[in-house]
């Protein structure tokens, strides 16, 4: 029961303004589905194989839409994954794919490595 995420770069639009990161996802087929957790983290290792996540910055309930804008990301690279649930959020999927997204500073506060 796994809400066939399909998040690409390509389905990924962001902001240097607002930190943000568009995620858009496939519902899950299954008729038992009755939404979509987000989850997000900047540790790879929170999303451990397969299962439900434990560890993360955040998790939004999605509900039935198919697109969620995260706002106020701070800089950095930032993974996210998808579990599908059924009523009342219980019995979470196992994940799905996993994503990731760099957050750029603005140019003014990029820094450089000397030589």
């Amino acid at each position: 029961m796994k809400p066939l995420l399909t998040l690409l770069l390509a389905a990924f639009t962001a902001s240097a303004q607002t930190n943000s990161v568009m995620l858009s996802w496939l519902p899950c087929p299954s008729t038992n589905a009755a939404g979509t957790f987000i989850y997000g983290t900047m540790t790879l290792s929170d999303f451990s194989a397969s299962s439900t996540p434990t560890n993360y910055v955040f998790k939004y309930d999605a509900g039935t839409n198919m697109v969620l804008v995260v706002s106020n990301l701070t800089y950095g690279l930032w993974y996210f994954t998808a579990t599908a649930y059924c009523m009342g959020g219980t019995n979470e999927s196992a994940r799905d794919n996993i994503a990731c997204w760099v957050v750029l500073p603005p140019p003014g506060q990029l820094t450089t490595r000397p030589n």
